[in-house]
């Protein structure tokens, strides 16, 4: 097997931003979730072209970074410190989807004191809008696996 670059990117301002996760979308559209100067971003790579949005909806903390995740055309964030999600569809890259959680998760129940969960920085990999959801509790490891359920036609989740 022999290793090549087939496209090379460029990432704006990378002795600064934290990069928490890069993947590749269904079209060919890399996407990037980093953040930068006290404020999270998604960057899209399409052929020559970068479009960086803003998330205006947590404060950087690199101990607790929202869950990044994507399916079919959507890029989406959790943290399970707020009671919804935030969906961005690829062809809107500016307008993003805020679906609220309904149902919660459950604390982990240890001798003497319950624990909230928090997500795990990277979320799994899937074909569907089904997302394979990590979670930990004090540690770093994952403890927990949750799946989110998203329906983009109706705007809800299910976890």
């Amino acid at each position: 097997m022999k290793l090549s670059p087939i496209h090379t990117i460029r990432i704006e301002e990378a002795d600064r931003r934290q990069l928490y996760r890069l993947s590749l979308m269904e079209s060919g559209t890399v996407i990037g979730f980093s953040s930068l100067d006290d404020q999270y971003y998604l960057q899209w790579w399409s052929g020559d072209r970068m479009h960086d949005t803003t998330i205006d909806f947590w404060e950087p903390d690199p101990f607790t970074a929202p869950s990044f995740f994507h399916f079919e055309h959507y890029a989406g964030l959790y943290s399970s410190e707020h009671d919804f999600i935030v969906v961005y569809d690829e062809n809107n890259k500016e307008q993003p989807l805020k679906i609220p959680i309904v149902n919660h998760l459950p604390k982990i129940k240890f001798p003497g004191f319950d624990k909230k969960l928090v997500q795990y920085p990277s979320a799994g990999n899937t074909d569907s809008n089904t997302i394979p959801m990590l979670f930990r509790s004090s540690g770093l490891f994952p403890v927990y696996v949750a799946d989110l359920q998203i329906d983009m036609h109706e705007k809800k989740h299910n976890g």
